[in-house]
């Protein structure tokens, strides 16, 4: 029986460093495989990104009300996350913010029930993925490592969004440190994501969607099944009050919430 390795590889990409580290007996296998799971990094931010003008997300921001537009898989499935945190969240997560106000109906868009179609409910829509794209970006890496039977793994976006597979062999988990106070939060997770947003590297640069304020947290932590979720929830609890937090952990009992200001846990 051969021993298992660890292999880490690391590329910039969607301006963020991500890196893959694997544990494998075959460590050419794992690295070619690692390589594979980066360019599927690129290829998702082809699709997601407001700043490349060939985009979906671009030619949704250029569509009118009332246009249907036909979007790669990908674009769907991140669209009908968002949507589904934005309404768990009461709007406290809205990759639509910039549009402006929310229309009455709640909904900037509709995703269609049967193919990748977004129908734009508003003009001047203006939609903005950076707060869930790189954690859905880790999910795809992460499936693509499952097809390549590769389950040890984790999975980063700098050092804000983490992804993990099963534990290397031994081991019950992979450690996660969090910076809450008064004392750090240490886990052990495992088919897990973990995200942290906070004000310390850009500053002011969360805003609360529903009152178009700056968020008061200094940081906020979010554990959820997929890192995408995780991605998502961290940004909302910058700007949800602790009450809004432990209700939403308490339905949601695969979630988890950690705010450093007061070192509380949901």
């Amino acid at each position: 029986m051969r021993l298992a390795v660890s292999i880490e590889v690391h590329r910039e990409v969607m301006a963020t460093v991500f890196s893959v580290a694997i544990v494998h007996h075959d460590a050419d296998y794992a690295a070619q495989a690692a390589g594979e799971a980066l360019d599927e990094v690129q290829r998702v931010e082809l699709h997601l990104s407001r700043f490349v003008p060939t985009s979906d997300v671009s030619r949704l921001n250029r569509a009118a009300a009332g246009t249907s537009v036909l979007v790669h898989p990908d674009v769907f499935d991140c669209l009908a996350i968002a949507e589904g945190i934005r309404r768990e969240t009461a709007g406290a997560f809205d990759v639509g913010f910039r549009s402006g106000c929310m229309p009455e109906d709640g909904s900037r868009f509709h995703l269609a029930d049967v193919r990748p179609e977004v129908q734009i409910l508003q003009d001047g829509l203006s939609l903005d993925l950076d707060g869930i794209g790189k954690g859905y970006a880790l999910d795809r890496m992460a499936a693509l490592l499952d097809d390549w039977d590769l389950t040890a793994f984790r999975l980063r976006a700098s050092s804000s969004t983490q992804l993990f597979g099963d534990p290397p062999p031994g081991r019950n988990g992979w450690p996660v440190t969090l910076e809450t106070e008064p004392k750090a939060t240490r886990l052990r997770l495992q088919r897990q994501g973990v995200s942290a947003s906070g004000r310390a590297v850009r500053g002011q640069h969360i805003i609360d969607p529903r009152s178009d304020q700056p968020a008061a947290r200094g940081r906020a932590w979010a554990v959820a099944p997929t890192a995408a979720q995780a991605d998502a929830l961290s940004t909302a609890f910058m700007v949800m009050c602790d009450g809004q937090i432990r209700n939403l952990c308490r339905r949601r009992k695969e979630i988890a919430g950690y705010v450093a200001t007061s070192g509380a846990d949901y």
